[in-house]
């Protein structure tokens, strides 16, 4: 015989619903997501069916005391002539510092003139803004010394070092109260309520610690977003209310600081700072291949200007990763292995390690870059 849930009941499962919802985090392709309940952090899961065009959702560790953050490759190449969108629906659109007329960061959004293209988070968004007025009133020189200055800031393993103390020290009474504020509602709760009667007195002994524990989330969650993040008075005064009236958003501050604080960092350095070890040496080898290995374009509406610009800013981001592997004594040719030969298999893809059984060619996912044989074993052919 199947009963009614209480209303009790009810709003204990309306709360876990959007706990569970706060675990599940948007983002775009460009960006990763770090989680972990104990130990180095790993990449966050993405299950196929929760991933669209040019987006991803990130399955958190459903624990309340876990740790996650967000790092986040820039969707635009910036070089001293302009900007090369690279994703989105804009992507292949070349914009030029002189016809460069607005740049505004609202929200999640960076808007170069007519164009909107989507950021993982807000701080990200509005960082990018900030370099790319710089750039417009700066000459060319000076274009690239400030681009090639914010691209080490993004490597930089000190920097992030730093970072990531500061955000510890703000964040860790807030995970605590979070913790303390689930315990409460998910487990002494359902006690109190499957296994004492109801007297007088009772609501007021389980409401009145509850609402202390909340009102400390919200107060502290407001210093540590006051401290650490950079977007905009409104949008905070807009997550604070939010807390104010969701229960589930306070056991997961934490994380929505976390989120926000990293967006100045490339993923490369987050990875060599806390990327669990079995995840890191894979991770820097897709990116290193990538940076190597571009794929030839075969979009007609890609102009000249933006191929260049692609290919300035491509090698600055292998010249900087080179140079922050080698600070962090990670062998970068250790990393350019080949694959083990598959039975049969004649040839590679210096890019994806595609095989193949034929000697020579070009990969069919990869666009153009030329296959590398496993009889020759060449360590570092040139790139297509």
């Amino acid at each position: 015989m199947i009963t009614a849930l209480s209303d009790t009941e009810l709003i204990l499962i309306i709360v876990g619903v959007f706990y569970l919802s706060e675990c599940i985090f948007w983002l775009p392709e460009t960006a990763v997501t770090l989680t972990s309940a104990f130990g180095k952090l790993r990449l966050a899961t993405s299950p196929v069916f929760l991933r669209r065009t040019n987006s991803q959702a990130a399955i958190l560790s459903l624990f309340p005391w876990s740790r996650s953050l967000v790092a986040e490759d820039w969707p635009v190449a910036v070089s001293p002539s302009g900007i090369s969108i690279l994703f989105g629906p804009h992507a292949g659109h070349f914009i030029a510092f002189e016809d460069l007329q607005s740049v505004e960061a609202e929200k999640h959004s960076l808007r170069l003139n007519q164009c909107s293209i989507r950021y993982a988070t807000s701080s990200a968004a509005l960082q990018i803004a900030t370099l790319l007025q710089t750039l417009k009133t700066s000459t060319v020189d000076e274009r690239a010394s400030l681009i090639r200055s914010a691209m080490q800031s993004r490597f930089s393993l000190s920097d992030f070092s730093a970072r990531l103390e500061n955000v510890e020290r703000f964040t860790d009474s807030l995970r605590t109260i979070s913790l303390f504020m689930f315990l409460w509602v998910f487990g002494y709760g359902p006690l109190l309520y499957y296994t004492v009667e109801l007297r007088p007195g009772l609501l007021f002994r389980y409401f009145a610690p509850l609402g202390i524990l909340w009102l400390s989330g919200v107060v502290l969650f407001a210093i540590a977003q006051r401290k650490l993040l950079t977007n905009s008075s409104s949008e905070q005064t807009g997550r604070v209310a939010t807390l104010c009236f969701s229960p589930a958003a306070v056991m997961r501050a934490a994380h929505a600081i976390t989120h926000e604080a990293f967006s100045g960092f490339d993923p490369s350095a987050v990875a060599v700072s806390i990327l669990h070890p079995k995840q890191l040496s894979e991770t820097l080898s897709q990116r290193l291949r990538n940076l190597l290995y571009p794929p030839s374009s075969d979009d007609p509406n890609e102009s000249h200007s933006f191929n260049t610009s692609c290919e300035w800013y491509n090698e600055l981001q292998l010249t900087t990763l080179q140079e922050m592997l080698t600070s962090a004594d990670i062998a970068v040719d250790e990393l350019l292995n080949p694959p083990i030969a598959d039975y049969g298999a004649l040839s590679w893809c210096p890019r994806c390690l595609a095989q193949y059984t034929f000697s020579s060619g070009v990969c069919f996912d990869c666009r153009g870059v030329s296959l590398q044989s496993f009889e020759t074993d060449e360590s570092d052919p040139a790139p297509a």
